[in-house]
């Protein structure tokens, strides 16, 4: 029998992308905000399947439009080569500021980075707010 999950309390709108090991993260968007938050779940590896569920959850929160995201990578454990590859060409993004913190998490966004170099401006930030700032309106 399979287990129930119990359900998770989000804002509407949000989006839960999870697979058969559990959930993955959360993609929201913040009221009057036209930036999407993805929020990896702590020791998460990304293959292709759960980048093409992830970009699909980002077009779903965004309308299908082209929008900023900022990407909390600060505790997920790492993502294979096609997920970057998948993620760097994905044409609903509009710019993207990684939230960093500790080495491995450094290391999945600078790997993103040099070896897929996206099309759109993207960086690295520890500091939340400066991120958003960063992806504010200049970024749509």
């Amino acid at each position: 029998m399979e287990q129930q999950r119990p359900a998770i309390d989000l804002p509407p709108g949000s989006v839960v992308v999870q697979n058969a090991t559990g959930r993955l993260c959360e993609i929201s968007r913040g009221a009057g905000s036209s930036i999407v938050r993805v929020e990896w779940a702590r020791g998460t590896e990304c293959g292709l399947e759960e980048a093409r569920q992830v970009t699909e959850g980002i077009a779903t929160v965004a309308g299908h439009t082209p929008v900023p995201v900022l990407v909390d990578v600060r505790s997920m454990k790492s993502t294979s080569r096609q997920a970057r590859e998948h993620f760097g060409a994905t044409p609903t993004v509009t710019a993207i500021a990684f939230l960093v913190g500790s080495p491995l998490s450094r290391v999945i966004a600078s790997f993103f980075m040099s070896l897929n170099r996206p099309a759109v401006p993207t960086r690295l930030f520890t500091d939340p707010a400066e991120a958003m700032a960063w992806l504010g309106p200049v970024r749509h």
